[in-house]
């Protein structure tokens, strides 16, 4: 079981990322991301002290029409692969979007392959409008995971909230200097214990999320997240 719990872990961790922060867009849906195949971005994630945790890259592996596969590898700070994976992008009706979903059902399912342990995962998609305005809401995210077996059955969730963009900003990282929408955000995490934060996201044309801050309900810095790099 510890096995299966260090997995989930894991999974679940690196899908709150997604969730929180993935990068998506096709050239003639928005102005903010790219579909462009062979694009490469790496995302670097600090604990409140800014000492490196991990590590994600992604590329952009191919793009056709409005829809695009990309290849993500999340490593540890030894430089080991944590998770491994690919994820479609699909753009259209003026919005981008992901199915979580079916992406986590098939990487849990895949991992527990084996260990007699049915995997359901229900939930919306997570959408990013295209016209980014300051004042504007933008809608909930909610996973539901839940792990049964014969001697077992858990439950987890992930729900993103109260997304709305507040400002306008310039920002430098890594990667480069961005002129940035300012995007808010609280999360509630249960994985078997609940966890609330909220978080603070800046957001740049193509290059998509380019810096994010997580902090605890009394307003404590607990993380960060830059782009290291990117690449068209």
């Amino acid at each position: 079981m510890k096995i299966t719990l260090k997995t989930l872990s894991t999974s679940l961790f690196f899908f709150g990322v997604l969730i929180n922060s993935w990068q998506a867009s096709a050239q003639d849906c928005s102005d903010y991301y790219t579909f462009d195949q062979g694009t490469t971005y790496e995302i670097s994630h600090y604990d409140k002290k800014n000492k490196l945790q991990s590590t994600d890259n992604y590329e952009v592996v191919s793009s056709s029409g409005n829809k695009a596969t990309v290849h993500a590898v999340m490593r540890d700070t030894k430089g080991e692969e944590m998770l491994n994976l690919k994820y479609d992008m699909v753009c259209e009706d003026d919005k981008v979007s992901i199915d979580f979903n079916k992406l986590l059902t098939e990487k849990m399912t895949s991992e527990m392959t084996g260990k007699d342990i049915s995997v359901d995962v229900d939930g919306t998609m997570m959408v990013i409008p295209n016209n980014l305005k300051v004042g504007q809401s933008l809608p909930d995210n909610l996973l539901n995971l839940n792990l049964s077996s014969a001697s077992m059955n858990m439950s987890f969730k992930i729900k993103v909230y109260n997304r709305k963009v507040v400002g306008e900003e310039k920002i430098t990282v890594p990667a480069g200097t961005f002129d940035c929408m300012v995007i808010e955000h609280e999360s509630e995490i249960n994985m078997l214990i609940t966890k609330n934060t909220k978080s603070k996201q800046w957001i740049a044309k193509e290059a998509g999320i380019v810096k994010q801050e997580t902090y605890s309900k009394n307003g404590k810095l607990e993380s960060k997240q830059e782009l290291t790099s990117f690449s068209k």
